[in-house]
């Protein structure tokens, strides 16, 4: 599954993190910097109606105390990502601050072609 890759090798590249990838959501009482993942959208390609691939679209959360740190994960993250297997496609990214948690977020979202 390629959701399972993709979190080893993030838990590979991106040591900071220490483990804490989490899919779809983020244990409440974890240490940051954190990541959640998941996938948004897993569509199939069909050629003259026979299904020869997929497209499926990622996003991945970043969330820290620190803006600074949120970024140079975000960009440790994304060299990481040009380097997997799959290559992500119309990568995009957006910065976010959460008032209620008083923590600085960076979302980045990508698709693979499989």
């Amino acid at each position: 599954m390629i959701e399972e890759k993709l979190y080893t090798y993030i838990k590979d590249k991106i040591p900071i993190l220490s483990g804490r990838i989490y899919p779809k959501l983020m244990p409440q009482d974890c240490k940051k910097p954190a990541v959640v993942y998941g996938v948004v959208n897993d569509s199939d390609v069909e050629t003259l109606g026979c299904v020869v691939g997929n497209i499926i679209r990622f996003q991945i959360d970043i969330y820290s105390f620190s803006y600074s740190e949120v970024k140079m994960i975000k960009n440790e993250i994304k060299t990481a990502l040009y380097n997997f297997e799959y290559k992500p496609h119309n990568l995009s990214s957006m910065d976010n601050y959460e008032e209620d948690t008083k923590l600085y977020r960076d979302m980045l979202d990508f698709k693979f072609k499989i």
